[in-house]
C-alpha cells in the first residue's frame, strides 16, 4: 500500500515538473515574439516630409481625419479625430495619444496647446484619440501633430505619428 502512495506522489511531482517546464518554455517563446515584433520610429526626419517607420509583418497607418475642412475660424468648435488602419496584430492593445498644436503667426511657429488621451485598439480599422475643443483663438497656419503609442502591460509596442495643417482665418 505504501508503495502505491510513493508511486502516486512521484507521478504527481513529475506532472507538476512537466507543467512548470511547459509554462517556462511558453513564456520564453512569447518574449521572443514580442521582441521580434517591436517596431521603432525614426525620431528625426531630416527631409521634413512624412514619417519614416520601420515596419515588420504589418502595415499600420495613422491619419488625422477631422476636422475635414482645411480652413476654420477662431473659437469654432472642432472635433479632432484620427484613424489607425492596419491588420489586427495589436487588437485590444492600449493606445496613448499625444496631440500637439502649433500656430504660425507672423512667421513664428509656437506650441499653443498639447492634449493627451487614451483608448483601446480593436478591429482592423478604428477611429482613435478623438476630442472636441474651441481652444484655437488666433488666426494663422495651424499644424497638428499626433503621436500615437500602442502599449500593453509589458511596455510600448509601437509608436507612429501623423501631421496635418489647417488655416485659421477671421
Amino acid at each position: 500500500m505504501k508503495k502505491h502512495h510513493y508511486l502516486l506522489l512521484i507521478l504527481l511531482l513529475l506532472c507538476g515538473l512537466g507543467y512548470g517546464t511547459q509554462r517556462i518554455i511558453n513564456s520564453k517563446e512569447k518574449e521572443g515574439i514580442n521582441e521580434q515584433s517591436l517596431v521603432k520610429e525614426d525620431d528625426e526626419d531630416d527631409s521634413g516630409e512624412g514619417v519614416d517607420v520601420v515596419e515588420k509583418e504589418h502595415a499600420l497607418e495613422l491619419t488625422i481625419i477631422s476636422p475635414e475642412e482645411e480652413t476654420f475660424i477662431p473659437r469654432q468648435a472642432r472635433m479632432y479625430n484620427s484613424i489607425l488602419e492596419g491588420n489586427q496584430k495589436y487588437d485590444f492593445a492600449s493606445v496613448r495619444c499625444n496631440w500637439k498644436f502649433y500656430l504660425n503667426e507672423n512667421n513664428e511657429e509656437t506650441l499653443i496647446q498639447e492634449m493627451n488621451n487614451t483608448g483601446v485598439m480593436s478591429g482592423e480599422s478604428k477611429e482613435l484619440c478623438g476630442f472636441t475643443s474651441t481652444f484655437i483663438d488666433r488666426v494663422g497656419k495651424l499644424r497638428v501633430v499626433l503621436s500615437l503609442t500602442l502599449y500593453n502591460a509589458i511596455g510600448d509596442l509601437e509608436s507612429i505619428e501623423a501631421e496635418r495643417t489647417y488655416t485659421v482665418v477671421k
